[in-house]
């Protein structure tokens, strides 16, 4: 497979691009759409692996304005890569790094990543995304030239398709069938069988003399509905002071905005698909998806196919990032609720957590707006009061502002809200209602 833009060879500014060649089909869509927009930029057409490191690299390297990584788990394992790493580092030559994957780094190359300038990660974007990101880094500015519309840009839509389904049959193994529940009464206590994991949830003092068994692996068709006390089970993410609500049921919880109900975003360490949590009538249940930097309950690392409960108070880790659980009363019967309704579609959006962010960006919204660039990537943030039983709105700095009936706000100010009120960002309306 060849790369349709050929590496720069004259004196002008230039970045160098340090890849994996096992990468190019996820590599070279980006350096054909940044050599078509006008970018000189040099890269070697790839090394094979036990090759030697030709000097030749290392002239244009320590020649480049600036080095653009490109980060896989291939890439951290091969020698020569991590030689460019070095050497650019070395020469402090400014480095960008874009992540392709989770990659498991050594802790010697971990440490030397903790210096660079930026860091992007694909996972989060797609490929027109981060060469647009790529291209408004100032670090590549005096490396821009005139555009080349000569380049064609091939399809690799269909190699990235075909290694995408392979790694999905594999997760399938482990995925299609965990935490398939049917929820029962019984009289005795249940016993572990070689069929179905049976977890028993201890019973509560308002609930009746049966205790709740879950078993794990039976259909989904089978599941029958069990009145249960009324609790709410929160992830509180230490972090940023996020209180996370978990749904009933399962949730997959990650840094993929796509695979994941839960997405956590801010941390490289914590893989796409990280952890699955299941929620069971105010119960809690967690099992690790054989992520590379591993989940812990209280400091214990969770062993491969071991579903651990998890109770109020629990620390939960996913890499580094550390989560209390929070387990608690539901909101009492006459407890208001909070919607947007979209005046143009009339859909109604629930503000159901206590800090609800609006935006264009996958990642950083909670309710994502779609297909409106004048909308910022977290626009603004809604908070709610429980005690009071109210909503606020603030504006979080966005180009085209925040306005509450015809009035925009202050980035960052609070602005309490009533019934009715006309809420819109940038040029689209909302109505706020309360039930």
């Amino acid at each position: 497979m060849r790369c349709n833009a050929k590496p720069y060879q004259d004196k002008e500014p230039y970045f160098f691009v340090s890849y994996c060649h096992k990468d190019s089909h996820r590599v070279f869509p980006i350096i054909e759409r940044l050599a078509r927009k006008g970018f000189r930029l040099w890269y070697d057409e790839g090394i094979q692996a036990g090759s030697e490191w030709p000097e030749i690299i290392a002239e244009h390297l320590y020649s480049a304005d600036a080095c653009v990584i490109f980060l896989s788990n291939e890439y951290a394992q091969s020698h020569n890569c991590r030689k460019e790493t070095n050497y650019a580092i070395m020469k402090k030559i400014p480095v960008i790094a874009v992540y392709l994957e989770e990659t498991h780094l050594s802790p010697g190359m971990e440490l030397q990543l903790g210096l660079i300038q930026y860091v992007m990660e694909q996972n989060d974007y797609g490929v027109d995304e981060i060469c647009e990101k790529l291209g408004d880094s100032e670090l590549l500015k005096e490396c821009l030239g005139e555009p080349d519309l000569s380049i064609s840009l091939q399809d690799y839509e269909n190699f990235v398709e075909e290694s995408a389904d392979l790694s999905e049959e594999k997760k399938e193994k482990w995925i299609d069938r965990w935490f398939k529940e049917k929820v029962r009464k019984r009289e005795k206590k249940s016993e572990i069988s070689s069929d179905n994991l049976e977890v028993e949830i201890p019973k509560k003092s308002n609930m009746d003399d049966d205790p709740v068994t879950v078993l794990m692996g039976s259909s989904e068709d089978d599941i029958e509905t069990v009145a249960v006390e009324s609790l709410n089970v929160y992830f509180y993410r230490c972090s940023t002071g996020e209180k996370i609500k978990l749904a009933e049921g399962l949730s997959k919880i990650g840094r993929s905005s796509e695979k994941c109900s839960l997405c956590i975003d801010g941390n490289i360490k914590i893989g796409r698909e990280h952890a699955e949590v299941r929620v069971i009538g105010g119960h809690c249940f967690i099992k690790d998806l054989y992520s590379s930097n591993h989940t812990y309950v209280n400091k214990e690392k969770i062993q491969e196919e071991k579903i651990m409960e998890l109770h109020s108070g629990d620390e939960v880790m996913l890499a580094d990032e550390v989560f209390e659980v929070i387990i608690e009363e539901g909101m009492e019967d006459n407890q208001n609720r909070f919607y947007l309704v979209d005046s143009g579609s009339g859909d109604r959006i629930e503000i159901e957590k206590e800090y609800f962010s609006v935006g264009r960006s996958d990642t950083k919204s909670d309710f994502v707006i779609k297909n409106n660039p004048k909308i910022g990537r977290c626009h603004a943030v809604f908070s709610i009061d429980r005690k009071k039983s109210r909503v606020c709105v603030a504006d979080q700095d966005s180009k085209n502002g925040t306005y509450v009936n015809g009035e925009k706000i202050c980035s960052g100010k609070e602005i309490w809200l009533k019934d009715g009120d006309e809420i819109m960002f940038a040029d689209q309306v909302f109505i706020f209602h309360v039930s």
